[in-house]
């Protein structure tokens, strides 16, 4: 037998749920009314005074993403097992997001409607097929939704495993199952490495009566293939099964008999960090032909519901449907079209037959147009109608005539509720623009370095930060080489202002000589209050990553330092290039100390030289007069050439002594100056005194 199955739309939750609510009591979604009875007659011998529930289907795959390569089989695979679970087993619900439906808000959107609304009597089946990555720096994976991003540091609308263990655990649902074809799913779940059950009777009414969160998996932790064997093995096991009830621990083990390479062994086990595992199993319950029923078929048009009540029995219709599976006697049947009165009859159900009724209903009335113009152009159109629709702007749709409900929503924007009024034959243009919400902003810690905030490659003012949709900010500095800081992931309400908080760390140079300038990626940064050890530079907080560090001074030198968070990390290459620095001003100072002996003599020699020469200077100008006098009072010629040749050679010799005797004295006290061993051996020894202290930090 088969059951009437629903697919419906996720819901914009909480701001639509009661609304959610109204159309699926309408549509015949109660899990208590619109369950198909030969479930309960199916399930009774397990539960016996436990409740039966909703089995509830939720199929996700993508073939074509928007930035990721394509898929080819994850759709397929996705509708052939809905299709398989569908025919041969009782589901009173199923949901299906695939492709463009299937966004990492489409996906969030479904979790929170099955969060509100599934009923702790409830089971579900999730099935994901699709793109999954390992991030290799925190050994975490993530679904890959069909809007996600390829950058692996913002992973724009990924949908990490960690919030899809987080989302199932919080459904109030009795049984749980995650059915995972995607690549690095392993850290979703814990291996139960318990020896298998016996299954019998007795398993099974334990494993119902139970709560259960279970995950089974593709592929643990590698890449698994475009053409899953996977999928092939689950949609074999399913539709050869003959048992009337089956888990997935059964599922399991037919799927270890087919697939043969072991890099592509599934896993099973239960929901990881949740405590809602409580020894049960969901269980599949394949369809009894021999249990007894009916068909019943509406020969109305489809815009005409109809209901059919007998106690506590309930099933809505819709004009050409067909239902099977109803339990035989009669019913109280009613119908009721567009803009008609309801029509009342009893209809009798028997056994193997098929009951035709064709309510008597006005001919299908004109219908009305709907034209959006929205803007942003990207805004979504929720319209209130008898099937929950989401439609986007510059879009003409058909629609009965009537009024309707429309919500307009688009991230970052106010929502607008419009109520609208369609008449039969006629177009009504629907012109909105929404309000941006007021942006929020962000208090980034002070630095000695300048922080940007980025969004996708562009500037994000810390003032002025989109509010109302979800971000993920990369932060740089111009002084950094670069940033090792994730991602700030983040929401902010309309006029929200947050302070956000970075780990950081400092750096350290060792006995940085006096009067030394030290920059930090063009930026001068002084040493902090507080030092570690005195004659110590330690930097200002740091947000940790790479950077240039510049020492100018007694001391040229430039290297890079990495900041580690809390840590006071010293420059690499530092110590190396300051011991350097030492040990050539120690050679110069042993050098000068080497030359002072030698300059002592020099000098004294040279002030010898400068006496000589002022003692010959005034030895020739004496002798010089003498010789003049003596030519002033010769006579005879003899007497006058010789006192003549007298006054040229003291002439000669007056000004050369002079200047020997000059350059003596000005010579000696160049020879003396920096002879004074004492403040020599004294510098010696401080850089003696730094090497150690250096060499010993």
């Amino acid at each position: 037998m088969s059951t009437l199955r629903f697919k419906c739309l996720p819901v914009h939750l909480p701001l639509l749920s009661m609304l959610a609510l109204s159309l699926f009591i309408l549509m015949g979604l109660d899990s208590l009314h619109a369950q198909n009875r030969a479930l309960t007659v199916v399930a009774k011998p397990i539960a016996g005074t436990t409740v039966i529930g909703r089995q509830i289907a939720i199929f996700i795959a993508v073939d074509r993403y928007r930035e990721w390569n394509p898929l080819r089989k994850p759709v397929t695979d996705a509708r052939a097992l809905k299709e398989i679970l569908s025919r041969r087993y009782y589901l009173d619900e199923t949901y299906e997001l695939y492709d463009e439906q299937a966004t990492r808000t489409g996906i969030m959107k479904l979790f929170e409607y099955l969060i509100d609304d599934a009923k702790p009597e409830d089971s579900i089946f999730i099935y994901y097929a699709g793109h999954g990555h390992l991030d290799t720096l925190t050994q975490t994976g993530s679904w890959i939704p069909q809007d996600s991003g390829t950058d692996t540091y913002t992973q724009l609308n990924w949908l990490p495993n960690a919030q899809v263990r987080a989302l199932i655990g919080r459904m109030k649902s009795r049984h749980v199952v995650l059915v995972s074809d995607s690549c690095f799913s392993g850290d979703i779940l814990d291996l139960n490495r318990a020896a298998p059950p016996t299954i019998d009777n007795d398993y099974f009414r334990k494993a119902f009566a139970r709560r259960s969160r279970q995950v089974l998996t593709s592929v643990a932790t590698g890449p698994s293939p475009d053409q899953s064997p996977f999928s092939l093995a689950l949609l074999r096991s399913l539709e050869e099964n003959t048992e009337p009830y089956l888990d997935p621990q059964m599922l399991y083990s037919q799927i270890l008999l087919s697939v043969k390479d072991p890099a592509m062994m599934p896993l099973l086990g239960v929901l990881k960090d949740t405590q809602t595992q409580e020894g049960g199993s969901f269980i599949f319950f394949l369809k009894d032909l021999r249990v007894q029923s009916g068909s019943l078929l509406i020969e109305a048009p489809a815009t005409v519901q109809v209901t059919l009540r007998a106690g506590d029995y309930s099933l809505s219709l819709r004009g050409g449907e067909h239902a099977d599976g109803i339990p035989p006697g009669r019913y109280e049947i009613s119908a009721r079209g567009t803009g008609s009165e309801e029509q009342r009859s009893s209809i009798e159900i028997v056994s193997d037959r098929t009951a035709t009724w064709k309510p008597s209903v006005p001919a299908r009335q004109e219908r009305a147009m709907l034209e959006l113009a929205l803007e942003p152009a990207d805004t979504i159109c929720y319209v209130d109608s008898p099937v929950l629709m989401q439609l986007s702007s510059g879009r003409t749709v058909e629609l009965n005539p009537g009024s309707y409900l429309l919500r307009l929503e688009r991230e970052g924007y106010r929502d607008q509720v419009r109520q609208l009024s369609l008449e039969p034959g006629r177009q009504t243009r629907l012109a909105a623009t929404l309000e941006l919400l007021k942006p929020g902003s962000l208090e980034l810690p002070s630095s000695v370095v300048e922080l940007k905030l980025r969004q996708r490659g562009e500037d994000i003012d810390p003032a002025m930060v989109p509010a109302g949709v979800d971000l993920s900010l990369t932060i740089e500095s111009p002084q950094a080489v670069s940033l090792a800081l994730p991602p700030l992931r983040l929401r902010l309400n309309e006029g929200e202002s947050r302070s956000v908080a970075l780990p950081s760390g400092r750096f350290l140079l060792p006995r940085l000589p006096a009067g030394s300038r030290v920059s930090v990626g063009g930026r001068e940064v002084n040493s902090v209050a507080g030092i570690t050890q005195p004659g110590v530079f330690e930097s200002p907080d740091l947000p940790v990553g790479i950077y240039e560090v510049k020492i100018e001074g007694s001391l040229s030198w430039t290297g890079r330092v990495t900041t580690k968070e809390g840590a006071r990390t010293e420059v690499a290459g530092y110590r190396e290039a300051a011991l350097a620095g030492l040990a050539l001003r120690k050679t110069e100072v042993e050098a000068k100390l080497a030359t002072i002996p030698t300059r002592r003599s020099r000098g004294w020699l040279s002030l010898l030289g400068g006496c000589v020469g002022a003692a010959g200077s005034v030895a020739s100008y004496i002798l010089g007069q003498q010789a003049t006098d003596d030519y002033m009072t010769a006579r005879y010629p003899e007497e006058i050439e010789a006192a003549r040749e007298k006054i040229a050679l003291f002439g000669t010799i007056l000004p050369a002594a002079a200047v020997l005797g000059g350059l003596g004295f000005i010579l000696a006290p160049v020879f003396w100056s920096g002879t004074n061993d004492a403040a020599l051996r004294e510098s010696l020894r401080q850089l003696d005194e730094s090497i150690r202290k250096l060499t010993s930090f």
